[in-house]
């Protein structure tokens, strides 16, 4: 994808670097590794990266995977069939400090301008005129990568539901098979504590709403985003049809048949239209999607929506921590309180002076009052010199992810970096913008 010129071929090796160049899609990797990893499978046509795998092994606390910066660097030195080193997968940065270098990964490196040799000033008159003079990119890029401060450049947004085949699937425990002739949701803390079986939730009032799930661990760019339309119960009908909260329960502990529990405060889950979900885009729930009922939250990540549910078992105690930690994270790799995503993959190719639709998406939590729904989607095609925002009107659906279509005419041939940010209404922006390789023709 890169330009053709001589720093790019004596000194970053064409760019064929990173975990791409020698792997395909990591999620058939790991299926194919003999670990008992995750299920995971990323959509809209691309590839489960490296970037996909770092919120959860790029950690080092309770709740993630294992961290596997040693265990990546074993696997690649032991094998007969690596013949790389160190700058295979890794590149150089400086922080702009003198003396200050860090260790960074490719597959990140390559989406800054740290890969055309000027981490800071790529786009400062000096050094495009340094360059210039020494016969290279007049564009501040050694790697010659293209720029386009003043972008033509239409977007219209919209809270649209995709194919369900492009949904994402990531599963933590494997797919569960129930026996719905076995299951029971059990409700406590109620007045007139219940086992409800699916017949009778399906006799309850069904309500249908559309909410975005994005999981938790969802990376920069990440896949794992989904508008989904659902019907089912509201958790308030659901306390209803049981006689109300007994006397101090303020709480409700989650438990699914597969394992996975955690709590929340009920006047949160209710004030969030909280959902026992019966069906998905029409049907009843695959096994995947946590058959024969899940709870969600709207407005918050995948984590607390427990599939195949059953228990909520009422607790007279404090848990304001149990809602907000998912919001307090601010660590940059885990929690993407707003985040955005090209539906395409790196290499798009355009024509000089045609119209190049590129699509993607813009979502951010908004569950609690520690965070605040999407407020802008920003594109820069110039590495965030310059930035073209585009609010999201009033009236969106919060719970509801924006979906972009952005319409760019480029009017010169060449390499472009194109970026995409979120940022909500409290002014918190995605900590890092998500890159796409966007090689344009005469």
């Amino acid at each position: 994808m890169l330009p053709a010129n001589t720093y790019n071929e004596a000194f970053v090796n064409a760019g064929s670097r990173g975990c791409g160049s020698c792997h395909g899609d990591l999620g058939l990797l790991m299926e194919n590794s003999g670990l008992n990893h995750i299920k995971i499978e990323g959509e809209y046509g691309k590839q489960v990266t490296i970037a996909d795998c770092l919120p959860c092994h790029r950690q080092h606390w309770v709740g993630a995977g294992p961290y596997y910066g040693d265990m990546l660097h074993e696997r690649h030195y032991s094998s007969d069939s690596f013949d790389g080193n160190c700058w295979s997968c890794h590149a150089q940065d400086s922080s702009g400090e003198v003396g200050e270098y860090q260790w960074e990964l490719w597959d990140e490196y390559k989406y800054t301008a740290s890969l055309g040799g000027f981490p800071e000033d790529y786009f400062d008159d000096r050094v495009k005129g340094w360059l210039q003079q020494r016969g290279s990119s007049a564009t501040g890029s050694m790697a010659n990568m293209s720029l386009d401060a003043e972008p033509q450049l239409d977007v219209s947004l919209s809270q649209d539901v995709l194919d369900e085949e492009d949904v994402f699937v990531l599963n933590n425990y494997g797919t569960l098979e129930v026996d719905v002739t076995q299951w029971g949701l059990n409700v406590t803390g109620v007045n007139e504590e219940k086992t409800l079986t699916l017949q009778d939730l399906q006799a309850l009032p069904q309500t249908e709403m559309t909410v975005t799930q994005v999981c938790y661990t969802s990376a920069i760019n990440s896949p794992f985003a989904a508008n989904i339309p659902m019907k089912g119960v509201l958790l308030s009908d659901v306390i209803e049809a049981c006689g109300g909260l007994a006397g101090g329960t303020n709480t409700f502990a989650l438990a699914g048949a597969d394992g996975w529990a955690t709590a929340y405060i009920i006047d949160f889950m209710v004030q969030n239209n909280a959902m026992i979900a019966l069906e998905y885009f029409g049907h009843p729930l695959t096994a995947d999607q946590g058959y024969p009922a899940t709870l969600v939250i709207p407005g918050m990540p995948g984590a607390p929506w427990v599939k195949h549910i059953v228990a909520l078992s009422g607790l007279e105690q404090p848990a304001e921590a149990l809602v907000n930690s998912y919001a307090l994270r601010s660590d940059g790799v885990t929690s993407h309180k707003a985040n955005s995503a090209w539906f395409q993959s790196d290499g798009v190719t355009a024509k000089a002076g045609e119209p190049l639709e590129l699509a993607g998406y813009g979502f951010a939590w908004s569950g609690t009052d520690l965070i605040a729904p999407l407020a802008t989607i920003s594109f820069s095609f110039d590495y965030g010199a310059t930035w073209h925002d585009v609010p999201i009107p009033e009236g969106a659906d919060p719970y509801q992810w924006s979906t972009f279509t952005a319409t760019w005419t480029p009017q010169a041939p060449g390499t472009y970096m194109a970026w995409v940010k979120a940022t909500n209404a409290d002014g918190f922006e995605q900590e890092q913008p998500s890159g796409l390789f966007v090689v344009v023709e005469e």
